[in-house]
């Protein structure tokens, strides 16, 4: 089995599903993807030749910070039927209550996504412009290593989430705490735009990055917000 994820957690690298499946098909492997972090309608990753798509509904699918579950999403009817009989046997089912609410959010998922991607893409452009942000990471922009692929690929959007480097890690370690309307949380996919400092979480990540999950909040005033807290921080500094 060949086991991808794109966009990657945190760097947003992508991964060229068309490229993989033929790969593992030539060797009669199947490829798994996870598409948490881009869901349909902003990539269809079974068209682009994956066995098995995974996706912790727990993020954009519930989209409300309220269910914990996931999906496990084939179109081989073999495929789909083992998992069945394996679901059935070890129990691992959802809860009628996280049933119901990842029915309740699945009407408003395209509105939603849509929505995360663009308004991430917005702050993403103005943030590159931003004289303490060094780098930031996302599939919409130019500068991204693999911005073609995303043009094909991510044919909805690139994302509501990207991640941004600071001038120092002093600076990213502070933001989180300073944000008004961003929580500092290490979830995603939600209603609400959250921000982590990565390095808390995984040392191997750079101390200057921070992850943002955008959400449906007016995108002047989350960009406003992030200008207001670095100001902040630079004065107490």
């Amino acid at each position: 089995m060949l086991w991808l994820e794109t966009p990657r957690n945190p760097d947003l690298k992508l991964a060229d599903v068309a490229g993989y499946s033929a790969l593992a098909r030539a060797r009669g492997a199947i490829l798994v993807v996870d598409g948490t972090f881009a869901p349909p309608p902003l990539q269809y990753l079974l068209n682009l030749g994956a066995h098995c798509v995974m996706h912790s509904t727990t993020k954009y699918m519930a989209g409300h910070s309220d269910a914990v579950s996931g999906a496990l999403v084939t179109s081989d009817q073999e495929v789909a039927e083992a998992l069945a009989s394996e679901r059935s046997i070890m129990g691992n089912t959802p809860g009628n209550l996280e049933s119901w609410l990842l029915l309740r959010s699945l009407r408003t998922l395209r509105l939603r996504v849509e929505a995360q991607s663009k308004s991430a893409t917005v702050l993403a452009e103005a943030l590159m412009k931003h004289p303490q942000v060094t780098a930031v990471h996302h599939p919409s922009l130019p500068c991204h290593p693999q911005y073609e692929l995303a043009q094909t690929q991510m044919v909805g959007g690139a994302g509501g989430v990207f991640a941004v480097e600071l001038a120092s890690a002093e600076t990213a370690q502070a933001l989180p705490t300073e944000l008004k309307l961003f929580r500092n949380a290490t979830s995603l996919g939600g209603v609400e735009s959250l921000i982590e400092w990565r390095h808390q979480y995984d040392v191997e990540v750079s101390p200057c990055l921070l992850r943002v999950s955008v959400g449906l909040e007016d995108t002047e005033d989350l960009l406003e917000d992030f200008n207001d807290a670095i100001r902040k921080i630079s004065d107490a500094q």
